[in-house]
């Protein structure tokens, strides 16, 4: 991913106000827990989704219909996960003023190696800590 210093700011900016930067937690059947990290902007204009998704050339854009909303209408999205989601951080974390922590979060958690076949107690321990702290800082305290 390369992008200029401004495209960085503007970016950081959009995500800051319209977007979220977050960790979900899944068990299999086997008990084996997995996390997974994502970035979302969800926007009534597709302009900048459409910017995102052409700019970063990784993740996935698409439109639904929101009935949540007071008055449901089209909105569009641009979802970026797994460990792009790093790298995506790394870029923009200088300008994020909203979501700096959960964007130090995400890298801190895959600055490990998260690809390894069998996980250590300690580093499941160290993961559902980062999950917790993300979930904490947006709002979402389980």
């Amino acid at each position: 991913m390369e992008l200029l210093e401004t495209e960085k700011a503007y970016m950081a900016g959009i995500i800051d106000g319209d977007g979220s930067i977050s960790m979900s937690k899944q068990t299999s059947k086997y008990g084996r827990t997995d996390y997974r990290c994502a970035i979302k902007i969800q926007m009534d204009n597709r302009e900048a989704i459409d910017y995102f998704h052409e700019r970063i050339d990784e993740g996935y854009a698409y439109k639904f219909f929101d009935k949540s909303r007071h008055k449901p209408r089209y909105v569009f999205m641009w979802n970026l996960n797994g460990k792009n989601t790093q790298e995506f951080c790394e870029l923009l974390l200088p300008y994020l003023l909203v979501k700096k922590n959960q964007a130090l979060a995400i890298i801190k958690y895959y600055k490990n190696g998260i690809h390894e076949k069998r996980i250590l107690d300690n580093e499941l321990i160290r993961r559902e800590k980062l999950y917790k702290r993300v979930r904490k800082l947006n709002g979402s305290e389980i």
